[in-house]
């Protein structure tokens, strides 16, 4: 159960609440000044703090800060009903939420579960940051052409600094977000949040809540104050994808937030202010988008300081077989197979198709033959018929299969279905192969799929 430090001066408090909580369940220590809190913190490390404001040896809001420089955990203020302004001030500092003496013993315990459960959710985002960094640094940059390896120099010279703003710009399946994490797990930032953003994947009514969180009573269904996902990115990399899909509202507070290094909350009346670094990504032409107003050119100047360019995949061909390989390697794994690669004549072909859905592409075609073939090595006749050329160049037992004849790969990875089959009919039977071959795993089925977890929910919601 939850290790609680209640912090106050007031002795008969600091019982009753350690009596109630332990009726709760949960495991409660005190202490009544600043130092001790300090100690306590040091030695035991806590799961929430009760501070009060006023303590005799120490401003309330200055053992906050110092609490919260440190990584410690979160904090509920306790204050007297007229000390809330003061209680309001410490949420510029990084408080999670106050409560007003004298308070209701069942509204504290509200209080409580709902940040415990953040909390839980928030070490859960610590957990899968630590098992993406372990899945970059055991994943592929691969940089054998001369195109690649000038990538790699940039983006390693842009973690390195100090810079705060950097634009990513390549065409769809180049590999911007592998860029992105790049820049954050080869910079100081790499022990802190990589938190990714698909611009064009949250509704705009919810953006603003969702990027700078909001305050307790800021809306119908805000019950408690929350934190957004730039708050919660303090210190680390916030990955914006698709950033010209941001809507035009949204785009000057975010130039402010950019400008200024801080933002309020929804509903909120004070500014809060992180340290991140913050990488946007488009495949669009923004400038085409200023002219067009559908984007704001100040904002355009203000990201456009820095900007990588991410190459196709066609002007870096000598990346591809390196990339088939490990691409093989991920999909044998995944799929269960033990394919041990390709003959001279599939790398031939890999090598002169053009991959107009890039690395993604590339990707999705190896997850595709892996799951369907079963022979060690995969053969033209194997290959969707884009990349292998003429029909008639592919074996006949190919073609007489049920996948090979309502199934083929379109260019950007994606499936096409026969003239007897409708689109969306394709698509359905297509995902419901992928979730059979990864065990139902969703996750896992979005990945080979080339789309979001949410993009495949949103699918599945529709078909049933």
């Amino acid at each position: 159960m939850a290790l609680i430090l209640v912090v106050d001066d007031e002795k008969s408090l600091r019982l009753t609440l350690t009596d109630a909580l332990q009726r709760e369940g949960y495991n409660v220590l005190t202490a009544a000044d600043g130092a001790e809190a300090i100690d306590i913190c040091r030695r035991l490390s806590p799961d929430l703090i009760l501070l009060d404001l006023i303590l005799p040896d120490v401003n309330g809001i200055q053992l906050l800060q110092r609490i919260w420089r440190a990584g410690g955990p979160a904090v509920i203020i306790m204050t007297a009903f007229g000390e809330v302004r003061s209680a309001v001030e410490a949420m510029k500092h990084h408080a999670y939420d106050y409560i007003c003496k004298p308070f209701d013993l069942d509204e504290l315990r509200l209080i409580l579960r709902r940040v415990l459960k953040e909390m839980r959710t928030h070490q859960e985002v610590e957990r899968l940051h630590e098992i993406g960094e372990g899945a970059y640094r055991g994943g592929v940059f691969v940089r054998k052409s001369e195109a690649a390896k000038s990538l790699w120099q940039i983006v390693k010279r842009v973690a390195a600094s100090s810079t705060r703003i950097v634009l990513l710009h390549g065409e769809t399946g180049t590999g911007k977000e592998l860029a992105a994490k790049a820049l954050h797990y080869e910079s100081a930032r790499r022990a802190h949040p990589f938190i990714d953003v698909n611009c064009a994947a949250i509704a705009e009514t919810l953006f603003e809540s969702e990027l700078f969180g909001h305050e307790r009573g800021a809306f119908t269904d805000a019950k408690g104050a929350k934190r957004g996902l730039a708050e919660v990115c303090h210190q680390g990399t916030l990955f914006l994808d698709e950033i010209g899909e941001m809507a035009l509202g949204l785009q000057a507070k975010f130039l402010r937030f950019l400008e200024e290094w801080k933002f309020r909350r929804v509903g909120g009346v004070h500014d809060l202010h992180v340290d991140v670094r913050v990488v946007a990504a488009s495949n669009r032409d923004l400038k085409e988008l200023v002219a067009k107003g559908r984007f704001r050119e100040d904002l355009f100047y203000r990201l456009n300081a820095i900007q990588i360019a991410i190459p196709p995949l066609r002007e870096r061909r000598t990346d591809i077989l390196p990339l088939a390989a490990f691409f093989l390697q991920s999909s044998n794994a995944v799929f269960g197979k033990k394919i041990r690669g390709f003959t001279p004549e599939v790398e031939r072909r890999f090598e002169r198709y053009d991959w107009p859905g890039n690395v993604r592409h590339l990707r999705n075609v190896v997850d595709y033959l892996v799951m369907m073939e079963t022979e060690e090595l995969i053969q033209p006749f194997h290959l969707p018929p884009e990349i292998a050329g003429a029909v008639g160049t592919r074996d006949a037992r190919m073609i007489d299969t049920p996948v090979a004849s309502a199934i083929a790969l379109a260019p950007d990875g994606s499936v096409e279905g026969n003239p007897l089959q409708s689109l969306a009919e394709v698509e359905r039977a297509y995902i419901n192969r992928i979730l059979k071959a990864v065990g139902g795993n969703k996750t896992e089925a979005a990945r080979v799929l080339g789309i979001s977890r949410q993009t495949l929910r949103t699918k599945l919601a529709h078909d049933s």
